[in-house]
């Protein structure tokens, strides 16, 4: 007996060194590998892989350029199997990409009738569905109209191939490649489908991963951006690799990082405006970490899991090892990618919401005025693009430049306008500005709305989206329509001219460049003297005689003041309720104020010429008599006095400081209602978002329940999600799936 005690302690003593000697070559094996190499988890949902003798021994896989006639269907285009034979007893169990050539198709013409279910084969298609199916394949799988069951069909093929009969030799080969090409067209062709993008998209960055392992080079960046519920494949890998590598993790990494953020839910802007958010990020990540984030390494192991959509990948694990960590556990990293997302979600806030009222359907041409101007710099927008070149045309030899308004208006639209709103040219105002030019009359600096008809002035502008205008501009401005209309009754010549834009001369360039073009526009459509009026009222007779002398100024700005002039005076001291008799003595005040002159004595002055019907003022020197002229020297006089005017013109016009810019479409607009269902479909709602998916029979339970139609409650759900957000909600299927991306805006409903 002890013998045998003996043998037992032997053999399992044995098996434990064996078994220790084969983990130590495992470890020895595992740590002599390269550092750029990985590990990858292949495994299905299903819960067993069809067996060789399900699939077939005969089948076979059809390369491009290969033909296969199937029911009268020449396929030449490949990536498919097909074979012929019976079918297995557990018919349901095979190969669901396989093309069986025993199995019936109908003669008629093809389509899709009936549902074809959430996990299709060709063998479980009826008839008539594979004549469908049959057909897509021999017109090169190009058909616009598709069923989403037929795409999954094909592509399980494709996934097959790859994972289980490619990969799995160790090499990569051209195959794969043509595999990826495929995935990427099919893609592009049928991009409605939630679930295709969604697996397919999973299915490149295995690929991508694949690549860069068995070719020892660096991951590619392959899926698009788009919302799912982890970091996508290859985005892991490679930021592994820029770990190890101790290198910075580029802008469009950090993106497809920051944008699948696990349990971090993104609001409305980034998802509605996933474009301009994606080009929004980019802009402030290169500009606040330049290159990028350096991530030190985690101590979490990199592992990387697919999981399959077809049944006929083998359950079995797939692996290839790695010593790269998995960075995107890191709480510093992800906090800073967060604070980014955050801060570009609020610079679109306006901008999405907007896109979200119904009534700014008419204002579409508009709307990208509320996008941040790095944003509009890099924009696809035809619109914006038609509109800049016609302003740098417009440009291309003056600094300011007068147009009709209709001609910007049609710019933008398009077409010949038919009218022109507030909100229209507030925003139309605001997007110049943001391009880089400004507009006279501009209704953030106090400008009114222009009819289509009449004339605006363009210049070009640095953009500032907080400048605050100063003090002398806004009194400067004030002045303008009281000089305007009274040196414009005789034709404004360069003296005249010249009293009035001098006082731009102590302003900031860009407030010189709108008020010249304000007065351009002033020139050219003086404004009556009876508008004016309502701007005074309420003034102390002091303060309107310090209007009259500057304005009084203005008109002798040239030498002499002539009737024309004189009767613009008089109209204008009735507007200020001063005396219009007393502009005369006024006049002779001016005239008398140099050196040493009272300012009330006599003066001679000229009786007007009939052919120039005006008040001559003497040269400029001394006549005999005592009579003093009204020199150089008694004008600069003049204008000094004139200063206090500054103020008090500010005071009258700018009660209220007008802001900057205007980035809203209508403040007394309210935002369109968050709520887009009843309460039984909202509770309907919330249970699908909870989940992401319910199967068929639970959907049935839970509308009677509510007393809704199963298939009702489905279309009255996706055509209210489709007037919100312009795509269904729901895919039916079994079981009933959502679309992703518009799960997360419908989701934000009731955050």
């Amino acid at each position: 007996m002890w013998f045998w005690v003996v043998v037992v302690v032997i053999a399992v003593g044995y098996f434990l060194w064996k078994s220790a000697q084969k983990r130590e070559e495992q470890e020895r094996a595992r740590r002599s590998g390269d550092d750029d190499s990985f590990t990858i988890t292949v495994r299905t949902s299903y819960p067993q892989a069809p067996t060789k003798k399900e699939r077939g021994s005969d089948a076979r896989w059809l390369l491009p350029g290969d033909l296969i006639e199937v029911a009268g269907y020449s396929i030449t285009a490949g990536f498919v199997y097909a074979a012929d034979h019976k079918p297995g007893a557990s018919g349901k169990w095979s190969d669901p990409s396989l093309i069986n050539t025993r199995l019936p198709v109908d003669d008629h013409p093809p389509g899709t009738t009936g549902d074809i279910g959430y996990w299709p084969s060709y063998s479980g298609l009826s008839p008539a569905n594979r004549a469908g199916y049959l057909q897509w394949l021999a017109d090169g799988r190009k058909t616009p109209a598709v069923d989403t069951g037929h795409l999954f069909i094909f592509f399980y093929g494709l996934e097959k191939r790859a994972i289980d009969e490619l990969i799995a030799r160790g090499t990569w080969t051209e195959e794969l490649d043509l595999i990826r090409d495929e995935v990427l067209r099919l893609r592009e062709l049928y991009p409605d489908s939630g679930s295709f993008q969604g697996y397919t998209g999973s299915f490149l960055g295995l690929l991508a991963c694949s690549k860069a392992m068995l070719t020892e080079s660096r991951v590619e960046l392959q899926s698009p951006l788009a919302r799912r519920w982890d970091v996508p494949l290859e985005v892991k890998l490679g930021l592994g690799q820029f770990a190890a590598a101790g290198e910075p993790v580029p802008a469009q990494w950090a993106l497809q990082w920051a944008y699948n953020i696990p349990l971090n839910n993104l609001r409305t802007p980034a998802i509605r405006c996933r474009e301009e958010f994606e080009s929004l990020f980019l802009s402030r990540y290169s500009k606040k970490h330049g290159d990028g984030i350096v991530v030190a390494p985690s101590k979490t192991p990199l592992r990387i899991e697919y999981q399959a959509a077809s049944l006929a990948i083998s359950s079995r694990p797939f692996r290839l090892h790695t010593e790269l960590p998995d960075v995107t556990v890191l709480k510093r990293p992800t906090d800073k990618l967060r604070a980014i997302v955050e801060e570009c979600t609020n610079a679109l806030d306006k901008y999405s919401r907007a896109l979200g009222r119904k009534s700014a359907a008419s204002l579409t041409e508009y709307l990208p005025a509320l996008l941040p101007k790095e944003v509009l710099d890099e924009t696809s927008s035809a619109v914006v693009a038609r509109v800049r070149e016609w302003l740098n045309e417009l440009l291309a030899e003056d600094a300011l430049r007068e147009a009709a308004a209709s001609d910007l208006v049609s710019e933008l639209e398009g077409v010949s306008p038919e009218e022109l709103t507030r909100k229209k040219w507030e925003l139309a105002s605001l997007l110049l500005g943001k391009l880089g030019f400004g507009v006279e009359p501009d209704p953030a600096y106090g400008g009114k709305v222009p009819d289509l008809a009449s004339t605006i002035c363009i210049f070009r502008q640095e953009w500032k989206p907080e400048s605050k205008l100063s003090p002398e501009f806004r009194a400067c401005a004030a002045s303008l329509p009281f000089a305007v209309t009274v040196s414009s009754t005789d034709g404004v010549d360069a003296a005249e001219l010249d009293v009035i834009s001098r006082r731009f001369s102590g302003l900031s360039a860009a407030e010189r460049n709108r008020l010249e073009a304000r007065l351009r526009i002033l020139l050219g459509s003086p404004p009556a003297a009876r508008s004016l009026r309502s701007a005074v009222s309420g003034l102390s007779e002091t303060q309107r005689q310090e209007i009259a002398k500057y304005l009084l100024l203005v008109a002798a700005a040239d030498g002499r003041i002539t009737q024309e002039e004189v009767k613009a005076l008089q109209k204008t001291y009735s507007v200020l309720e001063l005396p219009p008799e007393s502009v005369h003595s006024e006049i002779h005040e001016l005239m008398a104020g140099g050196s040493g002159a009272s300012g009330k004595e006599p003066v001679t002055v000229r009786q007007a010429r009939e052919t120039s019907p005006s008040y001559e003022l003497p040269p400029q020197t001394a006549t005999e008599g005592g009579v003093i002229v009204l020199d150089e020297e008694s004008i600069r006089r003049k204008r000094e006095e004139s200063e206090s005017v500054v103020t008090l013109l500010e005071e009258v016009f700018y009660e209220e400081e007008p802001q900057a810019q205007l980035e809203t479409v209508d403040e007394d607009e309210e935002d369109q209602g968050d709520e887009i269902f009843d309460d039984a479909h909202r509770r309907l709602v919330l249970e699908l978002l909870r989940y992401g998916q319910i199967p068929v029979e639970r959907w049935a339970e839970m509308c009677r329940e509510v007393n809704l139609l199963p298939d009702a409650a489905i279309e009255a759900i996706n055509e209210a999600v489709v007037d919100r957000f312009e795509d269904v909600l729901i895919e039916k299927a079994d079981p009933l799936r959502v679309v992703t991306d518009i799960a997360d805006l419908v989701g934000g409903l009731y955050e």
